[in-house]
């Protein structure tokens, strides 16, 4: 199924939009879809995560040629744009990475730190931390750990460790790469570099994103405020601050996120339109589009899709609408077509 990002003129302001807040009725938010990165270049983004990690591409690939598309535009305001996107499999996880390329529109590349609110990270699981890093550099990736070496977390609880380090992909975004001791069971296929993968953002304050994300029955459990491990803060660069990581779970599953909040350190919000490379979203299913929409409307939170109504399916019921979090971050809530209907948008 194909996903895309969403372009506004300008970030609208979330002032006031959970005041006054309708509780979200039954499920809502019923699934992970897929992390969404905008990049520049997606042949060249597909080559890395392919080459590098090992992932198979979905389907036939990246097309050989952007087009435009009129319920693209629609849905991710990018009117005028040429669009093309390509997936990859994460390994033992139960989303895929899209890459999504916007070309004949202005376009802004960004780049953010783990510190920035708005910003995303992947994490990644590996079998062998040292033999894939240096793959990783020859193909384009930066490390962002303090020191530039790969760090070990150990837990006296359990008698375990973790070897891990942060780096950037070519296009600029955040990636945790860490291997256990001793390995930890995974789904992915034997021999495969990537053993499971999972997805953090970062929020300027935790408890207005809680407030948000309950409102689509997204529980998330806030956790204190503290110093942070001092490994974990040398990983991401973020030595000083003062952490909080908190775990956002979608009821009656097994998928979670993180939401990471920085502070008492220097941060900058990272804001960007879905057409400029660097913008990361996700996308989230939702049992009924129609309700996700009235909540949406309720608590005046911003919608990116063009007229500030959802792209509805012309073959039946679903479709699916670009909303931002409270820090500017875009999401994607999509309905599927049912099974026995086209899947196309």
């Amino acid at each position: 199924m194909k996903r895309t990002l969403a372009t506004v003129p300008a970030l609208l302001a979330l002032s006031g939009a959970l005041c006054g807040q309708t509780p979200a009725t039954g499920a809502i938010v019923v699934g992970f879809q897929n992390m969404i990165h905008t990049v520049a270049d997606v042949d060249k983004s597909v080559a890395f995560y392919r080459d590098a990690f090992g992932m198979e591409v979905v389907g036939n690939g990246p097309p050989k040629t952007a087009v435009e598309n009129p319920r693209i535009q629609q849905l991710t305001n990018t009117k005028g744009a040429k669009f093309r996107n390509a997936s990859v499999k994460v390994p033992g996880a139960s989303f895929n990475i899209e890459f999504t390329e916007f070309t004949g529109i202005d376009r802004n590349p960004g780049v953010s730190g783990m510190r920035d609110p708005g910003n995303s990270m992947l994490n990644l699981r590996v079998r062998d931390i040292d033999a894939i890093l240096p793959v990783l550099k020859k193909a384009g990736a930066t490390v962002i750990t303090t020191g530039g070496q790969v760090l070990e977390r150990k837990n006296p609880n359990n008698n375990t460790s973790n070897r891990a380090i942060f780096l950037r992909d070519p296009d600029g975004f955040v990636m945790e790469l860490e291997q256990f001791y001793p390995e930890q069971p995974s789904t992915a296929p034997a021999g495969s570099k990537v053993l499971t993968g999972s997805v953090a953002m970062t929020a300027s304050d935790a408890d207005k994103t809680a407030a948000f994300w309950k409102l689509f029955g997204v529980d998330v459990k806030l956790g204190k405020p503290g110093p942070g491990n001092p490994t974990s803060m040398a990983l991401s660069a973020t030595e000083n601050a003062t952490f909080r990581g908190n775990a956002a779970t979608i009821p009656a599953t097994m998928e979670r996120w993180t939401i990471f909040e920085f502070t008492g350190i220097d941060r900058t919000p990272f804001q960007r339109r879905i057409q400029d490379p660097g913008a990361p979203a996700i996308s989230l299913r939702v049992a009924d589009l129609d309700q996700a929409m009235k909540v949406v409307k309720a608590n005046r939170i911003p919608v990116v899709t063009a007229g500030g109504e959802p792209l509805k399916r012309p073959d039946g019921p679903g479709g699916n609408v670009f909303i931002r979090d409270p820090d500017g971050f875009l999401i994607e809530l999509i309905q599927p077509a049912p099974p026995a209907q086209s899947a196309s948008r």
